[in-house]
């Protein structure tokens, strides 16, 4: 879902600076990459079962009000609460996903699976117009466990009715969450690479997209 077929991170930069003008703090040039340094540890620390969702929400602020040095301003889980309602008002689509739904859906099950939290995920594929393409929405925080696990695979496959394996195409961003754990569990994947990184990892997934038009002209092209 994010950075796949919304524009999560410039959504998240908007509602961080939402957040520090409802805080009336100074937005300097780093606090924007501090913060993002305990989000990012606090998610990492999530997807590997190290924390739950609930401590993640107040993880991430209580990191970051540290490092930034902040006093005087609410409680980290506030902060969280302030920042998710923020983030729900921002659902700009990458450029060519809504297309590339339109196209699959009636030929294919489409699902999403997002390791993400559910007060912001939902509304936000709400809004977006997309909730009627998916027959299935997997959220790690109402599911409990997050992408990679075997475990959120093997709870995707059963809420899309156990097609084959190797029926399945995994389309994410993420080398980690889904294509290492998409093949892990023995789907394929398709990484989703708009920016041309070097892969660090020995996973070959089936296919790697610099667009969601590559995406298209991949499923649609002869066999």
């Amino acid at each position: 879902m994010d950075d796949t077929l919304l524009d999560f991170k410039s959504a998240a930069r908007s509602a961080f600076s939402a957040l520090m003008t409802d805080l009336q703090v100074e937005e300097t040039p780093d606090l924007y990459s501090i913060y993002q340094v305990a989000n990012h540890k606090a998610w990492a620390d999530f997807e590997q079962g190290r924390i739950s969702a609930l401590e993640l929400r107040s993880q991430r602020f209580r990191d970051f009000v540290a490092a930034a040095n902040l006093s005087g301003i609410p409680a980290p889980f506030e902060l969280n609460a302030l920042f998710l309602g923020h983030l729900t008002r921002y659902t700009t689509t990458i450029d060519g996903a809504l297309e590339l739904l339109e196209r699959l859906y009636g030929r294919t099950r489409l699902g999403i699976v997002t390791n993400g939290l559910k007060e912001v995920q939902r509304p936000r594929i709400q809004q977006a117009g997309m909730a009627g393409y998916f027959s299935a929405v997997l959220v790690s925080d109402e599911l409990g466990v997050a992408k990679p696990s075997a475990a959120f695979y093997a709870m995707a496959h059963e809420r899309m009715g156990y097609p084959p394996k190797e029926s399945v195409l995994v389309v994410g961003d993420s080398r980690l969450s889904d294509i290492f754990g998409a093949m892990q569990f023995g789907f394929q994947a398709c990484w989703y690479n708009p920016s041309g990184q070097r892969a660090e990892d020995a996973c070959e997934p089936a296919f790697e997209a610099r667009s969601l038009s590559d995406i298209q002209q991949w499923l649609f092209a002869p066999r």
